[in-house]
Parts: C-alpha cells; structure tokens; sequence
C-alpha cells in the first residue's frame, strides 16, 4: 500500500510540473499576442484618425479654393518645438510654410469625431501630418503615405477607370525640386497607396515605346529631382493594373519670390528699386550656381519675363564712332541724377551739350530712353515723366496674331518661335494694346531705338558681358533651344549678363524691328506699312513727322547728333563694333531694325539695319516689348 502512495505522488508530481510548462507557454503565447493585438490596434487608430482628418482637409481645401481664405488661420501657429521637428523631419517635410498646429481644441471646434490625436497641417498643400506619430515594428510613421504597403495599400475594385491627379513642383533648395502629385481622382474604386512613375523626358530616345523606356519609381506621393526640365509622370496601383495618362511635369529654373527674397546684384552696385505694378511677381533663377551679374527679373500674370533695366548715364571713352568695340562707363543714378555708387563728374540730360576730346566723351550722359523728354518734343527718345528704370522683353515677342482679324494675344517668353508674319504697324499696335494678363496700364510698346541702345550700353558695360561680343541666337527659337534648361545652363553667353538673369535674343534669332523710322521724301511705303491712322505707328497729319512717347522720327539718315540709341556712337557708318553690318534707312526701306537674323553675315549685337516693314516671314521680322510706368 505504501508502494502504491509512492506512485500516486510521483505521478502528481509530474503532472504539476507539465502544468505549471504548459501555463508558461500558454501565458507566453497571450503576452505576445497581446502585445500583437496592442501594436494591431495602434495601427488600426492611427490609419482611422489620419484618414478622417485627410477627409476634413480635404473639405476645408474645397471651402479655402471657393474663396474662404479664413480656412488657412485655422488652427495655432507653429512653435518649432522639438516634437514639431522631429515629426515634419521624420515626415520628410523640409519647407514648412502654411502648417498650422491641430490640436484638441481646433478639432473639437470644428465638431470632428473619433479623433483623440493633434496634427499638423497644411491646408492648401492637403497635407496632415500625425503630431505624435506611430511606432510600429520598431519605426516611425508620421503620415498614412509612409506606412508600407502591406499595412496601408488596398485593391481597387475596378481596373476599368482611368485615375488622374494634378502635379506641381516646388523649389526646395538650389537645383533641387520636390514633384508632389495631389488630387488623385479614381470613380471605378478605391486605392489608398499609388505608385509614382517618372523619368526625366528630355534624355528620350526616338525610335522607342513610352513603356520600353527606363522609369524610376516612388512609394511616396512625391519625390525630389536635381535636374530642371521636363518629367514624365503617371501612377498605378500596387498590381499595376490601374495607371493613369503620363503628365508632363515642367520643373523649372525660376522661382517667384517675395520682394524681400528677390535676389538681384548688378555688381554689387545700388541701382534703383524696379519698380511691379498689378500681379507682377519678382522671380529668382534658382537653378545652379552662375557666375555673373544679376538682374532684376520678374513675370506678369501670363508668364511673360521681364528684366529691368535700371536708370543710368553712360559715358563712351573708346572706340567712339568706329568699328573697333571700345568701352562704356556706366553709372546708376537716382530720379534726381545723383550718382548711387560714389562716380564723380558732370552730369548732363541733353545730348547736344556733350563734349568730347580725342573721341573721348567728358561729361555724363542721362540715357535718353529715362528722362522726361515731353518739352522737347521727345526728341531725345525720352519719356512722359523721369523714370527710375523701364522693364524690357527678355526674349523677343512670342504669341499669335490673325491679320484678318487684327488681333492677336503678345507674349515674351523662351523657348517658343518668335512673333512674326506681321507688318511693323501690327506689331506696333499689339504692342500698344498688350496687358499680358494684367489689368493695369503697363504702358506697354514696341521698343524705341533709345530703349534698344539702353539695353546694349548696359549689356555691353562691365554690368553685362564687361566688353564682350554676345553668341549669337542660330535658330528661330527665342532663347535658342525648345528646351529650357539648356536656355539657362548652355546658351547664358546670349544672355546680356552671360547667365540666366539677362536679356536674349539681342544677337540672332531676327531682326527685331523697333519703332522708329526715316521721314523719308517719298512717304508711300510709309503709309503702307505704318499706317495711316492716328495712333498708328506713322500716323497721320503731323503725327506722321513728329515724335511721341512711343516712337521715334528722324529727319535725316545723317545721326551725328544721336545718342544713346546705338548709331552713330557704336559704328563708323559702314560696320558698327565688332564689325556687324549697318544699314541707314532710305525712302525704299524707312523703318529700323536692330540685332539680326540667323544667318545674317556680318551679325553683332550692335547691327542696325531697315525694312519695309512689310508681312515678314517667322524668322525674319520680330520685335521687344517694354513697359515703362
């Protein structure tokens, strides 16, 4: 019996131990799946949480777009606290421009619920970001893109539809763009995580298929490119079933920029304000690093660029009336013609009392093309009133024109075949009556031969190339390439500051007419080119003889006496400096030209030329708008 006791214990005994195993392992398994079911649930409420404020976002962008600028004060403004840092960088969010903090009062003020976290969000960029984040398998997500795809993607329901979605760039640093795609449309399904394809287009081979060629691929809504110029883009669901038409994203080298960022330097030297009047928007190159001057660069509300050039006097002390390029002194000055940057001597506002010894200018001239030349009949190629500076096309004129309809729609912008296959009078009249896009008067014309010279004496200073002869513009394409980003990084040596911030196209591309002529014997030609209604470019009655603001008459072809307009000064009659081409008007061909055509012989950035000024064909007869107000 004692033996049988024994038995009993030891058989107990074990089945304690087993037990008491057993209950580890069983306790073991329900911590860790607790802990799963935990780390489960956190997911779960954060991916519920970030898509109902998305949701919101998304209504608040709705109301911001119809007009309720109220909805981007909501929220507290940012702190830049260690929290907020440590979520937009883990975000991957460098400008934090128009973020706003969410907080428990801010949600609860706009009757969210079933939301217990705070954000940061950027309304008109649809952005949320988690203030506090996720942990999840030991990493941190900030936003519902970021969670990998097997948490965060689901199927669509259809692969009949075709999504779309708006893309934008935005600069970040220099040579260096975010592409952000935003509202993705897909009506056939839902998908929560797209997959971003893109290249850069303007390596394209020819010869093969869109899908052959090489895409780079990006889990993220976004994604950052070093290299300006086109991007083809598109996304597609995880499977790749789904994708959406390819979109031409423009990444480009400019940037608009407030007053206070806008980054202009003519050498250091102080120059007068440029002036913006309407929706004009200072614009900086922020592309690579140039050496070289910057000048002022800005955009009216079409796109149009523009480069102002600034109130100066000039002096010529080399090279004065010959062929050999010489050299020009170039001072700015203020609205009362007080030197800006410390130059010294006499300063004088009419041409007729400069004086020179050896061919060597002694007194300062006030470019004609700024001063007040009202009383004197606009003689000079003066204005209404002193200006402190004008704003010049920084290519030639670029748009459309119907000559049965006379009217057309004036541009300057690059990359695109210049305005042509008109007659000098239509461009002078579309110059005239060209707002682009604006809704002020922008005293908007077709530029004067002093307003040409002011562009060269300045270009040719030691503001623009210091002395040197500009590339010449070989195709008919403003700025000389389609592509934009070889206009700012290959072609800058037919730019007037051999960068990207000058003026192109004053050396090739075409001849630029200007509104200018010969008061020839014989007026017909005259008449039939220019005009002979009043406001047109020769007019009629004493308007045909006489100068205005906006055009500039010389009585004979002998311009001694002319100066700052590039003439006289800048050529000995038969070749201007570097030996480029002259060409006086006469009775035949009255009007002015300047630059010249691309395959122009004896071109120079200082050619002047005539023309009927007939219908010109594409790549012969443009012109250069300029505002002055």
């Amino acid at each position: 019996m004692k033996k049988e006791e024994e038995n009993v214990n030891g058989i107990t005994l074990i089945a304690l131990v087993i037990t008491v195993i057993i209950i580890l392992i069983l306790s073991s398994v329900a911590i860790y799946t607790g802990k799963s079911i935990i780390s489960s649930s956190k997911l779960t409420k954060f991916t519920a949480e970030m898509k109902i404020m998305q949701m919101q976002v998304n209504d608040l962008y709705d109301k911001y777009k119809n007009g309720d600028n109220a909805i981007l004060e909501l929220g507290e403004e940012l702190s830049s606290n260690e929290q907020e840092n440590t979520a937009f960088s883990g975000a991957g969010i460098i400008d934090t421009t128009g973020y706003r903090f969410f907080s428990q009062t801010t949600i609860e003020s706009l009757n969210i619920e079933g939301v217990d976290g705070e954000f940061l969000i950027n309304v008109e960029k649809r952005s949320v970001v988690s203030y506090e984040g996720l942990n999840y398998d030991g990493e941190m997500y900030y936003t519902l893109e970021q969670l990998p795809k097997s948490l965060y993607n689901v199927s669509s329901n259809s692969n009949d539809g075709m999504p779309t979605f708006e893309a934008k760039a935005e600069n970040i640093a220099i040579g260096k763009w975010k592409i952000i795609i935003t509202n993705i449309t897909y009506l056939d399904g839902y998908i929560e995580k797209w997959y971003v394809k893109y290249r850069f287009s303007e390596d394209d081979e020819e010869g093969i298929n869109e899908e052959d060629k090489k895409w780079n691929t990006s889990e993220d809504l976004s994604f950052i490119v070093n290299e300006e110029g086109n991007y083809k883009v598109y996304i597609q669901d995880q499977s790749g079933n789904v994708k959406s038409d390819i979109v031409t994203v423009y990444v480009d080298g400019w940037k608009e920029v407030s007053v206070q960022e806008w980054n202009y330097n003519y050498a250091s030297s102080k120059v007068n304000e440029p002036k913006l009047i309407g929706d004009m928007r200072p614009i900086n190159y922020v592309g690579e690093v140039q050496e070289g001057n910057k000048w002022a660069n800005a955009k009216t509300s079409d796109g149009s660029m523009w480069v102002w050039i600034p109130r100066y006097a000039y002096k010529i002390t080399e090279g004065y009336h010959s062929n050999q390029a010489g050299k020009i002194e170039i001072a700015f000055l203020d609205i009362d013609n007080n030197f800006l940057n410390g130059e010294t001597g006499e300063i004088k506002t009419k041409s007729e009392e400069i004086t020179y010894t050896n061919n060597v200018q002694n007194e300062w001239l006030v470019h004609p093309a700024f001063i007040d030349d009202s009383t004197s009949g606009y003689s000079h190629g003066g204005w209404t009133t002193e200006l402190t500076g004008m704003w010049v096309g920084k290519f030639e004129a670029t748009g459309n024109y119907s000559s049965d309809t006379n009217t057309g729609n004036l541009s300057v912008k690059p990359g695109i075949q210049s305005l042509g296959k008109m007659t000098i009078n239509q461009q002078y009249l579309l110059a005239k009556n060209s707002k682009f896009g604006e809704t002020v008067e922008l005293n908007s014309h077709m530029a004067k031969n002093s307003e040409y010279g002011a562009i060269l004496y300045l270009t040719y200073s030691k503001y623009g190339t210091n002395q040197k002869e500009l590339e010449a513009n070989s195709r008919n394409i403003t700025g000389g390439s389609e592509k934009k980003s070889i206009i700012w990084k290959n072609n800058t040596k037919q730019s007037s500051t051999y960068n990207a911030n000058g003026v192109y196209d004053i050396n090739g591309l075409c001849w630029e007419r200007v509104a200018s002529y010969y008061l020839a014997s014989d007026v017909t030609i005259l008449e039939e080119y220019g005009g002979t209604e009043s406001g047109s470019l020769y007019g009629s009655g004493d308007e045909a003889k006489n100068n205005t603001e906006y055009k500039t008459v010389y009585k004979s072809n002998d311009y001694t006496n002319s100066k700052g307009d590039s003439l006289y000064e800048t050529s000995n009659d038969v070749r201007t400096w570097f030996n480029g081409g002259t060409g006086k008007p006469n009775d035949a061909k009255p009007f002015f030209v300047r630059s010249c055509t691309e395959n122009y012989a004896n071109n120079s950035m200082f050619v002047f030329g005539n023309t009927k000024g007939e219908i010109g064909t594409y790549n012969n007869s443009s012109f250069r708008p300029v505002l002055t107000f």
